[in-house]
């Protein structure tokens, strides 16, 4: 579809696009008839404290008018917030459309607009009521972002901390058994891709030395480690234990650091390599079914059974580690309501300390994108039921939720939740969504956040993504970090 979009003085059209989307997904935005006349006219202005929006469409005029709430200053940001707010009453009323519960929050982290009101001295009834207003968010998802942020304050660093305090740190693991069909991380299967092993764990011994002196260098301790990927418990006991070896020796951690693994697929959680996670001080092992269907574990490529669930968490409770997290994914195709109940009660009858509820992102990186039509996804107001009935679940048997994120085009217009059980919350996914603590990335698509807690500024440098362009890249790759974490003090 083609839009001719035509924007106030000072705002981009890039700064509405996503709203746009939202009614018409990936519509050509244009800023002047190129040719062929525009399927929609689309007029946006600003006169004081109030926007306009004039739309041509199917032969029919449309006019909206949004005025302020003035619930905060106006300036630029609340202009194009005001903007968008008014493009998406006006797009829900010509669409008929029950509005998306997110309103115009498109980006990833909608909390974190709550931790900024927060820091203003609003009050929590009162942010609620500003998020429905000026936001456009249901009642139901203001209230859960705003309990969220509530649940996050104690873990977040104080903001007279100063530059210098702790970090943490993820380590990328690329490579996994086979590729789920819904995948878009970096990942490869060891069977197309097991010639590279070998190197890139050399090459991430390398960068763990290096950014560990570094770290020693200026002062700073690392508070949490996540060793993610791909499925890291996929490297063999021996090759683990020297991996974990590696990160205990040369970072500096602190006593009680926060060390997830995250298992991924249970049938690599046997019981050596849960044994070498356990005396290795790993704190936090992630155990993720994803379903509790076989079915539907056949269908998007996990090999496997739900048998092997039970087993991985019977094996990782004997090992006292402190924190088992497992997750599930909402909107698998094929799977409605009872289906998702029936996996959570299983879950939760396992009582692992956390549960992280995934909605289904229908990615462009992910096998699948060649055979959507394969795959029956539910629409959003299904999609919203089994999210409520998912919810309903998990709190039902005591766990709050303590962070959140959200992907674009997620069945729904859903969102990723994690909920944990009282103290149990975990440090490294709260830090990672509210960027308010530096993030250093190691490995194959280790993204590193450099944040400036003065005021909440950051840059990010992403590792490459491949393990052969990891290996060749690795000099720079780590001169880039050393020169980063100088730059902190």
């Amino acid at each position: 579809m083609n839009i001719e979009v035509h924007p106030p003085a000072g705002i981009g059209i890039a700064a509405l696009q996503d709203v746009i989307w939202l009614f018409f997904p990936r519509a050509d935005l244009v800023v002047k008839d190129q040719g062929a006349p525009p399927e929609m006219y689309l007029q946006i202005s600003l006169v004081g404290s109030e926007a306009l929006v004039v739309c041509r469409y199917n032969g029919n005029e449309t006019l909206h008018r949004e005025s302020a709430t003035l619930l905060l200053p106006f300036d630029a940001n609340e202009a194009k917030r005001l903007c968008r707010l008014a493009i998406f009453k006006l797009f829900a009323r010509i669409k008929g459309l029950v509005p998306p519960p997110w309103g115009i929050f498109t980006g990833i982290r909608p909390t974190k607009i709550v931790h900024r009101l927060l820091g203003r001295g609003m009050r929590v009834e009162d942010i609620k009521v500003l998020l429905q207003m000026d936001y456009a968010v249901h009642p139901d998802k203001a209230k859960l972002i705003t309990d969220i942020a509530v649940n996050q304050i104690p873990f977040l660093p104080e903001q007279n901390r100063g530059l210098g305090g702790a970090v943490g740190v993820y380590i990328g693991i690329p490579f996994c058994p086979s590729r789920c069909v819904y995948c878009s991380f970096p990942s490869y299967s060891l069977k197309t891709h097991g010639i590279w092993l070998e190197p890139f764990l050399a090459g991430l011994e390398e960068e763990i030395k290096a950014v560990g002196r570094a770290l020693h260098n200026q002062g700073m301790q690392v508070n949490c480690v996540y060793l993610g990927g791909g499925t890291p418990t996929i490297l063999t006991a021996a090759q683990l234990d020297n991996l974990l070896v590696h990160i205990l020796t040369h970072l500096p951690l602190v006593s009680n650091v926060e060390f997830t693994v995250e298992g991924g697929r249970p049938e690599t959680l046997t019981e050596d390599r849960l044994q070498v996670c356990a005396e290795r001080s790993v704190s936090r092992i992630s155990i993720n079914p994803q379903t509790m269907h076989r079915k539907t574990l056949q269908a998007i490529g996990r090999e496997h059974t739900v048998e092997e669930v039970y087993q991985a968490v019977e094996r990782a409770r004997t090992l006292d580690f402190r924190v088992i997290n497992m997750d599930l994914i909402l909107g698998l195709p094929g799977e409605g309501e009872d289906e998702v109940a029936e996996s959570l009660r299983q879950v939760c009858a396992l009582q692992p300390e956390n549960i992280t509820l995934h909605a289904l992102a229908v990615k462009r990186a992910a096998p699948w994108r060649y055979n959507l039509a394969a795959y029956p996804l539910p629409g959003p107001v299904q999609a919203a039921v089994i999210a409520h009935t998912a919810f309903r679940e998990v709190v039902a048997h005591g766990y709050h939720p303590y962070y959140l994120y959200r992907q674009k085009q997620m069945v729904g217009y859903l969102e990723n939740v994690g909920y944990a059980l009282p103290e149990k919350e975990c440090l490294y996914n709260i830090a990672v969504i509210e960027e308010r603590q530096t993030i250093v990335g190691l490995g194959c698509g280790g993204g590193s956040k450099w944040v400036n807690p003065v005021n909440w500024s950051l840059t990010a440098d992403y590792n490459p993504r491949e393990p052969n362009l990891y290996v060749h890249r690795l000099g720079d790759i780590i001169r880039r970090k050393i020169d980063n974490l100088a730059r902190m003090r």
